[in-house]
């Protein structure tokens, strides 16, 4: 797949440019890069030049770390990871919803937004303890993981909550796939260590489509967070989708 000019340099040196802007600078460090090589009679690898292009030509560099490309990956991945589940968090889940909306705005694309809460949790943790409670959350992102599907997105929004972001899937489709993840979580056996206690723990969920319910980021989490309230209300473990609310149940997520 081919990267832009902007996302090149951001993954180089962290800059925030515009595509034009980075496109200028790419092409200024290629030319700067071969002076360079004319000056000291020697190969000068891109990253040299890169460097001494923004520190001593444009100057938009004034303290610069050096570090190896896979630590710097693997300090990228923890800032976009939840560190319990390995999921993406919130961090994270706000951008892709932004460019997912701008993506949505731009073409005729849709998509559909999960909100899932594990039933009873902190009865569980109450009885079992906060470890036993990581590893079923930690078993849980596994399965919505596992089964979510390819071009999905999930996340842990906090806590107990999980949001699944299903790429151009509308209602009835989006409410068939955000079953069988209940479903799949629901028939799952929960082992408790040092006991022979089998657990079963189940999850309820609420589902909003952009653009049909909402037109920005907060307002769709709104709406599945409102289909999630009534999925309680009705008894828990079960999905609904926001159309489906007779009478709105407002309440407020905050990214």
């Amino acid at each position: 797949m081919k990267r832009s000019f902007k996302t090149l340099l951001s993954q180089f040196c962290s800059l925030t440019l515009s595509e034009e802007e980075a496109e200028q600078h790419w092409y200024s460090i290629l030319s700067h890069q071969k002076q360079l090589e004319e000056a000291l009679s020697r190969p000068v690898g891109f990253t040299v030049a890169l460097a001494d292009y923004f520190m001593n030509r444009v100057r938009k560099i004034r303290g610069p770390v050096l570090i190896e490309r896979d630590q710097y990956r693997r300090t990228q991945d923890c800032a976009i990871r939840d560190s319990l589940t390995g999921l993406y968090n919130r961090r994270f889940l706000k951008d892709y919803l932004e460019k997912e909306f701008d993506k949505s705005r731009r073409y005729p694309l849709a998509f559909s937004l999960l909100f899932l809460d594990v039933d009873h949790f902190k009865r569980l943790n109450d009885k079992w303890g906060h470890l036993v409670g990581d590893r079923v959350l930690q078993r849980i992102a596994k399965i919505l993981s596992c089964y979510s599907r390819g071009a999905d997105l999930v996340a842990r929004f906090g806590g107990e909550e999980f949001v699944v972001v299903m790429s151009q899937t509308l209602g009835r489709v989006a409410m068939e796939v955000a079953d069988r993840l209940r479903v799949h979580i629901k028939t799952q056996e929960f082992l408790i260590p040092g006991s022979k206690e089998i657990v079963h723990v189940t999850v309820s969920g609420g589902i909003a489509t952009c653009p049909s319910d909402a037109l920005d980021a907060d307002e769709l989490l709104r709406q599945a967070d409102e289909a999630l309230y009534m999925a309680k209300e009705e008894g828990r473990n079960r999905i609904i989708h926001h159309r489906d609310i007779p009478q709105k149940t407002h309440r407020c997520v905050n990214m």
